[in-house]
């Protein structure tokens, strides 16, 4: 029975400090230091949630997504997977981990990379070719790449390859530390729609990136982190009705029918309030994305020539803060 994932009180604390070496000599330079990585964090994460993670660099995103593997033990407190430890067999088997950058042997194709982890997982070896075609399609890469070498892959090819490794033996969790860093726009669209539909199939997701609209648009919730602790929760599935400015910028094109008039009608129609009007740019209050996109719609309608929409920040954007530097701790 599936229980989700529990951390209780977790603390990491990490030693740092110079030192300098002597042949067989060892001298710390300065005083040590300690930096929390984890201070008393607590959360729960149920099976079939989409969870984000959001924080400035050293807030123990990556140190939390690295206790939940096993890799690390925490200095107190305790984290379980389905009641199980993180380091045990049963837990690994449950957890499918992408880190931001994987290793890869350039000469091996996708295919043989994919068949050597999938015999390496101890799989099926009578499913193992129809498995690995359909991990292949799920991730959407191109099937004249299958047996090509990864070294003509790109970044983003690399990436949903990994991915696909990832999800050999259908883990229940599925732990992603910036899957789309260094991906370019089109590679971020499909990763983001292939984690949409993991999330619709109930797959339960971990997700630290810094691409704040794909945390937006896939996870349940997001927690804020800073200096190791949970500073915030916002639930994703609430429909937030903030007004926010969208900017709309017109060509000269029927320059006689740009009058405060007509783009007041058309916002009316749209729900949206004309705010400003300067020149050739007109700022209108919208409440939600639909309402934008019906303001664009009744904004052509009227023969208003549309350019440009360009909205305010996303809901994270406008949430996320500065970014602190990591908590250090001097000690003698």
């Amino acid at each position: 029975m599936s229980t989700g994932i529990s951390a209780r009180d977790l603390t990491k604390v990490f030693k740092g400090g110079s030192r300098l070496k002597l042949g067989p000599l060892s001298l710390r330079l300065g005083r040590s230091r300690k930096i929390k990585a984890l201070d008393s964090l607590s959360l729960d994460i149920p099976e079939g949630e989409a969870l984000g993670l959001i924080g400035p660099n050293g807030a123990g995103k990556t140190t939390f997504l690295t206790l939940l593997l096993g890799y690390l033990r925490p200095d107190r407190g305790e984290i379980l997977i389905d009641g199980l430890k993180p380091n045990t067999i049963g837990a690994k088997r449950l957890v499918g981990y992408l880190p931001e950058r994987l290793n890869f042997d350039h000469w091996m194709s996708g295919y043989e990379f994919l068949e050597y982890h999938h015999a390496l997982a101890e799989q099926s070896q009578i499913n193992r070719k129809k498995e690995i075609e359909e991990l292949l399609e799920v991730v959407a890469l191109e099937q004249d790449k299958w047996t090509a070498p990864l070294k003509t892959y790109s970044r983003g090819m690399l990436q949903r390859l990994g991915l696909a490794q990832a999800l050999i033996g259908r883990p229940r969790y599925l732990l992603l530390d910036e899957p789309a860093s260094g991906i370019d726009p089109r590679g971020v669209v499909i990763i983001k729609k292939i984690l949409k539909n993991l999330k619709s199939e109930g797959m339960t997701l971990l997700l630290n990136s810094h691409q704040l609209d794909q945390v937006e648009q896939v996870c349940d919730r997001v927690v804020f982190l800073e200096h190791g602790k949970i500073v915030r929760i916002e639930d994703m599935k609430a429909e937030v009705e903030a007004p926010r400015l969208l900017m709309v910028r017109f060509s000269a094109a029927n320059l006689d029918r740009l009058t405060r008039e007509n783009l007041e009608s058309a916002g009316n129609r749209a729900g949206a309030q004309l705010i400003k009007l300067e020149g050739l740019n007109a700022g209108f209050k919208v409440n939600s994305n639909a309402v934008a996109v019906s303001l664009i719609r009744a904004l052509v309608e009227a023969d208003l020539p549309v350019m440009e929409a360009t909205p305010d920040q996303g809901r994270l954007e406008r949430l996320f803060g500065e970014e602190p530097e990591p908590e250090i701790l001097d000690t003698p």
